[in-house]
């Protein structure tokens, strides 16, 4: 399958950079968190806060699942923070596509979410690393996103796709 996937921590930039990518190459746009909100027709928070982490993750696994099954080709995917950690079969995340880690310090993370009310796990220096070896793990390419823009971290994910 030819699809772009985009991994990493909660405020990397995962969704701004896959929308931008879907409209640069015109291919359809797949957000794994707002998958869910449509379907559950509830937020993530909520979904938290009414369900659990664990009722979360059954929904990420079913949704992975569906691509599975659907057999999804040349779309751009953002996946949740932690998507592609908790997968029950994460050795077939990498034949979805090309898998790119956008990945962010500590430091600017903290700062994006920091106020971001719609983060239903707060910043923790464990899930973070814990987190991280999880995308350095399953990414194809981990690109330093530090004081790139949207449109330079996309750039990028073209350049080393050619």
């Amino acid at each position: 399958m030819n699809n772009i996937i985009l991994v990493g921590f909660m405020g990397s930039g995962k969704s701004s950079v896959g929308r931008f990518l879907s409209q640069r190459l015109n291919l359809p746009f797949l957000d794994t968190d707002q998958v869910i909100e449509q379907d559950s027709n509830l937020t993530i928070p909520e979904l938290f806060n009414i369900y659990g982490e664990k009722y979360f993750r059954l929904l990420e696994n079913q949704l992975f699942e569906d691509i599975i099954e659907q057999k999804l080709s040349n779309y751009v995917i953002a996946t949740g923070g932690g998507f592609p950690c908790y997968l029950k079969r994460r050795e077939k995340f990498k034949s979805l596509g090309d898998v790119f880690y956008l990945r962010n310090s500590k430091k600017e993370l903290i700062n994006r979410v920091k106020n971001d009310s719609n983060r239903p796990l707060k910043f923790k220096i464990n899930l973070f690393n814990q987190r991280e070896f999880c995308y350095n793990s399953i990414a194809d390419q981990v690109i330093n996103c530090e004081f790139m823009t949207v449109e330079d971290v996309a750039e990028e994910i073209l350049f080393r796709r050619e």
